[in-house]
């Protein structure tokens, strides 16, 4: 074989060697010969000199090995020849081959040259785009892109000829039909004898039904995210690391904390509760087995108050069904539960209502008959001391039967002479009359009244009584204080008069906020008050069917609201009965 490839490699010298041979041997052996039939021709007795006959075997010698030679190279050819067939039919297969993995690949692969022209294409580009063979071979790739992806596949049909590569172009292409699809072109570059990239193989994927999803999974994602935000209670997405996934509207604006700080804290740095870092966690309940966990708990919000809430958490379970962490509900019942205290607190008034009422009317009897007694005997002829001491039990009497006035009052069981009234007037009547009392104890009041006549219905010296109640326990929290300010302010809120009497003292300790309004209940020392005033407020707002609630300002001081219904103008007949709950601290 080695000899063979010798020869192949060197057969045309071999061909020139072997014909100059040839025509060598054929001269010198006519020559020889010639000289053997000269020499023949002499007379008898001449012979052969050894010199011609060695002429004579070197010339047939040469022919023999020219014509060996010869059948050499022929045989050379002819080997070559049938590895060139078969070299020729194995690169026809292998065309074939490639042709057939071009035609039926997936994608869409298309040759482009420098300048932009389509030189090839598989099959796939045909059923995808819809056009032929001879429509799209020979035109621009421009004729198949849509306009505002045009730039894009320019560009990077450049930078293919320049580094030889581009990956992840995505863009849109033109059926023939005028349909667009969408497609992510990944491409490389051929070069040519010099070196130099002289056109580009596109491999397009046809990403259209991929976007469809896509936008599918994106609406449905963002649905989700509107449901979870839309939703009125506080929710949580914790892992089992305590680490916060997400959270919704609801939570941010119940805890105070932003949704990008919350996203990077633990649970229970937020909303922190009696149950964090404990047992009782809701994590470690759920990690332990329970399906469920649900209670009542008090949350500690940013700004340090205290929020109470109905705490739910259900597990959140893994593709592969293992438990991943939690979901966490917070429902805000701070104002249930205040509503339910505000219910307790009436239901024990009432019901205190309706005791002193009784003990009212039994007290009274013997007080009238005290009262008669003493004045009898204080007009009879009796000592100046006798008499001095009966002025006593007469006035001690009376002071009893203004307190037994005042529970009657509380109780509901005093009579009304109900009006149509301006509350405007009654307060500026009440303000001139306290005028001098409140610059003697440097006291400066204000007023902000709504716009015209308050007009509500109501007994005229029962609500003189109550804001003289008020005025007085205001002036009395400045007095302790050495003086400060009175702030008297009214407002119509759809079908309500409100009035609210603050002041900038001391305030009411938040443990007696609920207690105000209880009959005996007072915080001066002994000699100093009954306990009846706020008590008789209460018992005259409620009953001309409205509210009255005490709450301490954020700057100092308290303020106590009353609402009253309005009255409706006089053409229009009689008053209205709106129905109205109980809100913040109002009993």
């Amino acid at each position: 074989m080695q000899v063979l490839e010798r020869v192949q490699r060197y057969r045309r010298a071999i061909l020139i060697a072997s014909a100059a041979l040839v025509v060598g041997a054929v001269i010198l052996y006519a020559l020889v010969e010639r000289e053997v039939a000269r020499v023949s021709a002499l007379p008898p007795g001449t012979t052969i000199t050894t010199t011609l006959r060695f002429w004579q075997i070197l010339s047939i010698t040469g022919l023999v090995v020219s014509f060996a030679l010869l059948l050499a190279v022929l045989f050379a050819q002819m080997v070559d020849s049938n590895r060139r067939r078969a070299t020729e039919e194995a690169l026809r297969q292998s065309e074939e081959k490639y042709r057939r993995i071009f035609d039926t690949a997936a994608n869409l692969i298309i040759s482009v040259d420098r300048e932009g022209n389509i030189i090839d294409c598989n099959t796939r580009v045909y059923s995808v785009l819809g056009y032929t063979q001879e429509e799209i071979i020979g035109k621009p790739i421009a004729s198949i892109v849509h306009p505002d992806y045009l730039a894009r596949a320019q560009e990077s049909l450049r930078d293919t000829l320049v580094w030889g590569y581009t990956y992840g172009t995505e863009y849109r292409m033109v059926r023939r039909d005028g349909r667009l699809i969408d497609v992510r072109l990944n491409s490389s570059g051929l070069k040519d004898r010099s070196g130099e990239y002289d056109r580009a193989i596109c491999i397009i994927s046809d990403i259209t039904e991929g976007r469809h999803m896509e936008e599918a999974v994106r609406q449905a994602y963002a649905e989700i995210e509107r449901i979870f935000n839309a939703t009125a209670d506080a929710m949580r997405v914790i892992d089992r690391e305590f680490n916060v996934l997400r959270v919704n509207d609801a939570f941010t604006a119940l805890s105070g904390v932003s949704r990008q700080d919350a996203l990077t804290r633990k649970c229970y740095q937020d909303m922190a509760c009696q149950l964090c870092q404990t047992p009782h966690c809701p994590m470690a309940r759920i990690v332990e087995g329970a399906d469920h966990f649900e209670g009542e708990v008090e949350a500690t919000r940013s700004d340090g108050t205290i929020t109470f809430c109905i705490l739910s958490a259900t597990p959140l379970l893994g593709a592969d069904g293992k438990l991943t962490g939690i979901v966490e509900t917070l429902k805000d019942i701070t104002e249930l539960r205040k509503a339910q205290e505000q219910l307790q607190h009436s239901q024990l008034l009432a019901s205190l209502g309706e005791m002193t009422a009784g003990i009212a009317h039994e007290v009274n009897n013997p007080l009238g008959s005290v009262l008669l007694y003493s004045e009898f005997l204080m007009a009879s002829d009796v000592p100046a001391q006798t008499r001095k001491d009966l002025k006593v039990i007469h006035d001690e009497a009376k002071r009893a039967a203004r307190i037994m006035t005042d529970l009657l009052t509380y109780s509901r069981k005093a009579k009304y002479d109900v009006r149509r009234l301006d509350l405007h007037r009654t307060l500026v009547k009440l303000l001139d009359m306290r005028r001098y009392t409140e610059r003697v104890n440097n006291i400066a009041v204000a007023t902000d009244f709504t716009d015209g006549p308050l007009w509500v219905k109501g007994d005229s010296s029962q609500l003189r009584q109550l804001f003289m109640h008020l005025m007085l326990n205001a002036e009395q929290a400045l007095k302790e204080c050495g003086g400060g300010h009175i702030t008297i302010a009214t407002r119509r809120e759809r079908g309500w008069a409100r009035i609210s009497v603050a002041d900038d003292g001391t305030g009411i300790p938040p443990e007696n906020l609920h207690q105000v309004f209880f009959p005996f209940f007072t915080t001066k020392d002994v000699g100093e008050g009954t306990g009846l005033g706020l008590s008789t407020c209460y018992g005259i707002v409620v009953n001309h069917n409205g509210l009255i609630r005490a709450e301490n300002n954020e700057q100092g001081g308290a303020t106590f609201v009353v609402e009253l219904p309005l009255a409706t103008n006089r053409s229009k007949g009689a008053t209205p009965q709106p129905v109205r709950q109980a809100t913040g601290g109002a009993v």
